[in-house]
């Protein structure tokens, strides 16, 4: 699927390098139809470039930013490295995703080639991107289609591919909340608040059957102590001692073993 018309200055753009010069490259738009822009050497990369094939080359996939479009000279002036790594992934996986939502409308309108493009340029001008209106589709219904321009039946058909393809994306949010009372009957107050709040109820965890069980548990024990093994610390000395047994034992000891003898017996 191609645009008609010409880029904004400030967009982000996927392209694939055409050919390399030394002053620069030139690229084709893929979004565009029949589009061609020039990335200059200065645009390129940060700092002083020595060899540009290092970071461009013939085939590659780019994302550049379009700085300046004028139309009377058909000429379209990009840069490379103003979009950083975060800007390049998320307009690649967008790209990715408008291609795959053509494909679906390419299968729906097979063999209808001028419809397929009116009910594309309708979607498109009525969202940033193909996939976009698709997934509005699949999540608000057949409302969005109609309010884009699109006819009953095309409406139909293009809610029948979204439901069928695009997966709705969905966040899970956890949080903790503290509830109070001042009632003398607080904690029966807490559970009938739990129990009428709306929405699916979180499984709990084994060693919790109830909230309000966690609430009303006043602990007036303390805690439990934990024995952790110790580690022999005699293991050493007792080894010193039997070597100094047998030096004993072997002669009369001499008065460096005397000394060495009283320490031992003072531990």
């Amino acid at each position: 699927m191609q645009r008609e018309g010409w880029p904004e200055p400030g967009e982000l753009v996927v392209c694939t390098v055409d050919q390399v010069v030394d002053f620069g490259a030139f690229v084709i738009l893929d979004e565009y139809a029949n589009k061609r822009g020039l990335i200059h050497i200065s645009e390129v990369a940060s700092g002083w470039i020595k060899y540009i094939r290092d970071h461009v080359r013939e085939g590659q996939k780019i994302v550049c930013k379009v700085l300046n479009v004028d139309p009377s000279r058909h000429h379209i002036d990009l840069s490379l490295k103003d979009v950083n790594e975060h800007q390049r992934r998320d307009k690649i996986q967008a790209w990715k995703a408008d291609q795959k939502a053509w494909k679906w409308l390419q299968m729906a309108y097979e063999g209808d080639e001028e419809h397929l493009v009116e009910v594309t340029r309708a979607l498109v001008k009525g969202y940033e991107s193909l996939y976009m209106a698709m997934e509005d589709a699949a999540v608000s219904g057949i409302d969005s289609l109609t309010e884009a321009g699109l006819s009953p039946e095309d409406a139909s058909k293009v809610l029948t591919i979204s439901q069928e393809n695009v997966k709705i994306p969905y966040v899970e949010i956890t949080g903790y909340v503290d509830l109070t009372s001042s009632a003398p009957d607080g904690v029966e107050q807490i559970k009938k608040a739990l129990k009428k709040a709306p929405g699916p109820r979180r499984k709990t965890s084994p060693w919790m059957s109830d909230t309000s069980e966690l609430l009303a548990t006043e602990s007036t024990s303390p805690l439990p102590t934990t024995s952790w093994p110790r580690r022999s610390c005699g293991r050493r000395p007792r080894r010193r001692l039997s070597s100094w047994r047998s030096r004993a034992a072997k002669g009369p000891s001499t008065g460096r073993h005397e000394v060495e003898d009283q320490k031992v017996q003072g531990l």
